[in-house]
């Protein structure tokens, strides 16, 4: 009888060639594992789960013959990453180089969850991240990219104070090749002033065009008790940064292409970062939530009347961000800006908020033909969201992610001369309410079937979108693609006739 693929228990007796049914499957499996490679990143997800571990994943497949063992060795990308969560041993170190090594002339990425370390403040420490680790990033498989977590500056400088005395004893220069660098501080923030600049720990970076830094949060000032609410109180305001030294040097800003900086610590010093930074493609900012002040009353005017100007800025993302934070898009002119990502942490908007001004301002300002926006984590917003999507003809790709949205944004869309969003060709709604009461289905599927006989300014039809709905219930999830609608396992109420009907 003909074993199914997914049964390979009986290929561990034999290197007989697989036939060819099983060698498609396994390809199949191959790529999945490759694709999951390729999407792991630094940082922890929005809907964080527990994951298959990729890297127990390859070695199985290499376990199962000879001839797997050779097609995974010769796929150079599925060993160009490792992920580390333990202690960098001597044997650890051993496994990564030989693993990386697998890559061939691939760039290659290393990350290092190094853990906590205890009394991290005191000079005299043992910091969790080893000399043997130091010896690596100095003598080892060079590297694109390096993400690392550690608990204080004191724990880095002492680590890269070691890769410095290798380095003077090789040539190799594994260190200063790396053009990407990550590196979460989890724990206290030990360079206080009054500080010498030039005993930072960010002298001692290689020359990355790639930064990203996680700063330690700080807390917020006032603390909301149960029960308990004072609307006269900001719960939003992080205590004062006041003491805590923050020196990166311009040379290094300068030359960065990309920087994602999550820091809650005053706004003025990430606008003093940013002016140091003229080169930058992509820029993503971060304030775990806070509010933030730019800058004392006199400062805030000179930067509305000398905007930061980004001239080569295609990216733009605000990540967590009280509403309140988006001032900062007053400050700054992107004319190259193609994406922009915006977080709003769970504040409720409604038609008073500053923030809908400040996104469109910073557009017509910059002269931008913005091509994709998202918008995430907030309520309320299709009181604006109508004004935004049709201030903006140049959208190929709208992602909604956690928006609550009503009729009336799509019944403005509908409704707008000349048609809205001309050139959409990907249209994403996640995590959103859709019931009978404040969006049904059918206004959806509706907006988009209208959109067949719209017709741009010169005569031409709009482009055609394809849409993804996904609301966490099979009832209400959909994709149009191609005019095609099909609905998750399950339809809503008054949706079953749209099942795989072309709209």
């Amino acid at each position: 009888m003909d074993q199914h693929p997914d049964n390979f228990s009986h290929l561990l007796t034999t290197n007989a060639p697989l036939d060819e049914k099983a060698t498609a499957h396994f390809q199949g499996r191959l790529r999945a594992l490759e694709i999951t490679l390729e999407q792991m990143s630094f940082g922890t997800k929005k809907h964080p789960k527990k994951e298959p571990d990729p890297a127990k994943e390859l070695l199985a497949l290499c376990l199962v013959c000879r001839r797997w063992r050779e097609a995974a060795l010769n796929t150079h990308r599925l060993w160009s990453s490792v992920d580390i969560a333990c202690y960098f041993s001597p044997t650890v170190s051993r496994k990564v180089e030989t693993w990386l090594n697998r890559s061939g002339a691939l760039p290659k990425r290393l990350k290092i969850l190094a853990g906590e370390c205890e009394e991290s403040t005191t000079p005299c420490h043992q910091c969790k991240l080893s000399n043997e680790l130091a010896r690596f990033l100095a003598e080892g498989p060079r590297l694109e990219h390096l993400a690392l977590q550690c608990s204080t500056p004191l724990c880095l400088k002492g680590l890269l104070n070691v890769v410095k005395s290798h380095e003077d004893r090789s040539t190799a220069g594994s260190w200063d090749a790396i053009k990407s660098l990550r590196i979460n501080f989890s724990q206290e923030w030990t360079e206080r002033e009054p500080f010498n600049p030039a005993d930072t720990v960010f002298l001692q970076l290689p020359p990355v065009t790639s930064l990203g830094l996680r700063l330690p949060p700080l807390p917020c000032l006032h603390r909301q008790s149960t029960g308990t609410y004072n609307p006269d109180l900001n719960y939003y305001e992080a205590v004062s940064d006041v003491g805590m030294a923050l020196h990166i040097p311009k040379t290094t800003l300068a030359r960065l292409s990309h920087l994602k900086l999550h820091c809650n610590w005053n706004g003025a010093r990430v606008i003093d970062i940013l002016r140091s930074t003229p080169s930058l493609h992509s820029l993503e900012l971060g304030f775990d939530g806070t509010t933030q002040r730019f800058g004392d009353s006199s400062q805030i005017r000179k930067l509305l009347d000398n905007n930061l100007v980004f001239p080569n800025l295609q990216i733009l993302r605000l990540c967590k961000s009280h509403c309140e934070v988006y001032e900062i898009l007053q400050f700054i002119q992107t004319p190259s800006l193609l994406e922009l990502d915006i977080d709003i942490y769970h504040e409720i908007a409604n038609k008073n908020d500053p923030y809908t001004a400040h996104i469109l301002g910073l557009l017509e300002r910059s002269s931008a033909s913005l091509r994709r926006l998202r918008i995430s984590g907030t309520f309320g917003i299709y009181h604006v969201l109508g004004k935004i999507l049709l201030s903006l003809p140049s959208l190929v790709h709208v992602t909604m992610d956690g928006v609550d949205l009503n009729s009336s944004v799509f019944s403005q869309l509908e409704s707008a001369t000349p048609p809205a969003l001309p050139l959409l060709e990907c249209f994403e709604l996640f995590d959103a309410n859709l019931d009978e009461f404040f969006l049904p289905v059918e206004v959806v599927i509706g907006y988009f079937e209208s959109r067949k006989t719209m017709k741009q300014a010169d005569g031409a039809p709009l482009v055609t979108t394809d849409v993804i709905v996904k609301t966490g219930s099979p009832a209400t999830d959909f994709t149009i693609s191609n005019g095609v609608v099909t609905m998750a396992r399950g339809s809503a109420p008054g949706t079953s006739e749209l099942q795989n009907e072309r709209v």
